[in-house]
């Protein structure tokens, strides 16, 4: 009796990971067995285990499974792994588990590494004003995102790109790395490149109740990037409204906007003597006022 085949394992979540693997899908044999497993989302992001499970249950060579930790699985008894990967995974996988794949383990990361290692590298990188942003792929390792890459996408950074229209462009770059990589990684023939670790840089995971309250004593140019760069599909920026009422505080009534969009100001306006967050005027087209930020703008 002839072998089973070996899997292609993936863990993905988010639309993103649909994406993938509607891709992986298309891009593999349709005899190859491919092993998927995705997680319930959390109550304050758009929906995807559904759709994740829906389309794996059109195809009888995928096998689904609604679980975080996959290493518990005791499928893998029976299961022999060519290959995984990892699209939006949020959970660790230890590296008995990983090992198990023949070709190894892959992980796509939002970020051109060795640069931003570690959480929301595209948030904070649209936050600190970078110009070029990217992805790549590469091989998991104990190290967080310090493995051997297979190949990375540059994207650009537009001048009135959002977080929003990021994660569609990444996207984009994602499935054009699988296309160019998926061949050599099923072969076994994909050469790695290691990291230049001295040139790492990391960062930390976001808190949005803190991360996200805009400061408008900060200048112009960080509060528009901070807008932008927290808008959907993520929780966006925040400030209170209010509060304060014929010369008394009154603190427990301060209501929470969050700011979805913002846009600089440009009527030649510079102040001197003013208030940071103060309101100094309402705009009929876009049906949103003017605020003064710590740079007098």
């Amino acid at each position: 009796m002839a072998e089973a085949p070996s899997s292609v394992v993936l863990f993905c979540a988010t639309a993103r990971g649909l994406r993938f693997l509607e891709t992986l899908h298309r891009l593999l044999p349709p005899t190859q067995p491919l092993v998927v497993f995705s997680f319930l989302e959390t109550p304050d992001e758009p929906p995807f285990l559904e759709s994740i499970s829906s389309f794996c249950s059109l195809h009888s060579n995928i096998e689904f499974h609604n679980s975080r930790r996959p290493a518990q699985s005791s499928i893998w008894e029976n299961t022999k792994v060519k290959l995984m990967f990892c699209v939006g995974w949020r959970y660790m996988l230890p590296k008995s588990f990983y090992d198990i794949a023949e070709n190894g383990t892959y992980v796509f990361h939002d970020s051109l590494l060795p640069k931003y290692r570690g959480f929301a590298p595209t948030v904070w990188a649209l936050l600190n004003g970078e110009k070029e942003v990217g992805v790549t792929l590469f091989r998991i390792a104990e190290a967080v995102d310090s493995g051997e890459m297979v190949g990375q996408e540059r994207v650009k950074v537009e001048e009135r790109d959002t977080i929003g229209t990021m994660v569609g462009k990444l996207t984009e770059a994602y499935l054009a790395l699988l296309e160019k990589s998926l061949e050599g990684l099923m072969t076994g023939t994909t050469k790695l490149q290691e990291q230049n670790h001295r040139d790492a840089t990391y960062t930390t995971k976001r808190v949005p109740e803190v991360d996200n309250l805009l400061n408008w004593e900060w200048e112009r140019e960080r509060l528009v990037r901070t807008v932008r760069g927290l808008t959907k599909p993520y929780q966006g920026a925040y400030c209170y409204v209010g509060g304060y009422k014929k010369g008394q505080n009154i603190q427990g009534r301060r209501t929470r906007l969050v700011v979805w969009e913002v846009e600089e100001c440009d009527k030649g306006e510079r102040y001197t003597g003013f208030t940071p967050g103060r309101v100094v005027g309402w705009s009929k087209e876009s049906k949103g006022v003017r605020v003064v930020t710590g740079d007098g703008l």
